[in-house]
């Protein structure tokens, strides 16, 4: 089997590392692991209504990576095609801002853009690269973008999806999910692992619920408020801004590289549970490295926030 790393094709290739599931599936379309037409991926990639073009040449990525992998890395080496399928910081920005609506409302989008323009305002006085900015449109939506009880139930009420499932099968269809989060997921006694339970499509009208008052996340009204999960994501958004405002007050032309690292720390927590957990711990250590950098002296463990949250 075909070992693929497909965040790092996205990231280097096609300039976000959200393109990385398409990736894969174009992957595990061309060893036949997907058995659905090119035609229909195609066209469940158009009703999803984002990124279209991007998912596309992503899926497609995926298929000349499983087909001759040392070509498709060559790929990243060949600016002029980066250049050719790439979208530009300011589509990316667009991009995120847009899909920050559909998560939660027009405030997070309105949040999210006026930190990444101050910190676009700010790197313009030390350099003439966007290298900063773009690590921090990058990595601030990804906090902000938390894929959380709400978000999965979105995604699944969006109409796309059914439309997508009616455009690629045939037939009456029978859902089934496998759910890990609160109520349904079960932990292994003694281990943080998480054992997954599989739910009838009768959850489908639980997702649509919970869609229409995706507004109440966070509120005293959420039931997921205090899960370790959420927790986790809300000192992880506390501690990014409050990284990205130290930036913004230290920075000058001989930190910048470190300001950059920083603001790339989240990219280094991955996965869910007992991963997660262990992933957070290797990420802060990254993150005190490049804030002692950028400050130019040592910090103290107490500004470890992302690991006392977990």
């Amino acid at each position: 089997l075909l070992k693929l790393d497909s965040i790092v094709l996205a990231e280097r290739i096609l300039g976000d590392a959200v393109y990385a599931n398409t990736l894969l599936l174009g992957a595990a379309w061309q060893m036949g692991g997907i058995p659905v037409s090119h035609e229909a991926i195609m066209r469940a990639l158009e009703l999803n209504g984002v990124a279209i073009e991007m998912n596309r040449i992503a899926f497609e990525l995926g298929r000349y990576a499983q087909h001759d992998l040392k070509a498709a890395l060559n790929l990243i080496q060949d600016n002029s095609f980066k250049e050719a399928v790439s979208e530009t910081l300011d589509e990316q920005i667009e991009r995120r801002a847009k899909f920050l609506v559909e998560h939660s409302n027009e405030a997070l989008a309105d949040k999210y853009l006026t930190l990444v323009n101050r910190v676009r305002d700010k790197e313009a006085l030390f350099s003439s690269s966007e290298d900063l900015t773009e690590e921090v449109a990058k990595y601030y939506f990804k906090v902000l973008a938390h894929k959380d009880q709400w978000e999965v139930a979105r995604l699944y009420a969006d109409p796309n999806f059914k439309q997508a499932l009616k455009e690629t099968f045939d037939g009456k269809l029978k859902l089934s999910f496998h759910l890990g989060g609160w109520p349904f997921g079960t932990k292994i006694e003694g281990s943080e692992k998480i054992i997954k339970a599989e739910v009838g499509g009768w959850v489908m009208l639980a997702f649509k619920l919970l869609a229409k008052f995706r507004g109440l996340r966070g509120s005293i009204l959420d039931p997921f408020k205090n899960s370790p999960e959420s927790r986790a994501a809300r000192a992880l958004i506390s501690q990014y801004e409050n990284d990205i405002e130290t930036i913004l007050d230290q920075i000058n032309e001989e930190n910048l590289d470190a300001a950059t690292r920083l603001a790339s720390v989240p990219d280094l927590i991955r996965g869910y549970g007992h991963v997660r957990q262990r992933k957070t711990v290797e990420a802060n250590e990254f993150r005190m490295k490049n804030l002692a950098e950028l400050l130019g002296q040592p910090m103290a463990p107490k500004d470890n926030i992302i690991a006392k949250a977990s």
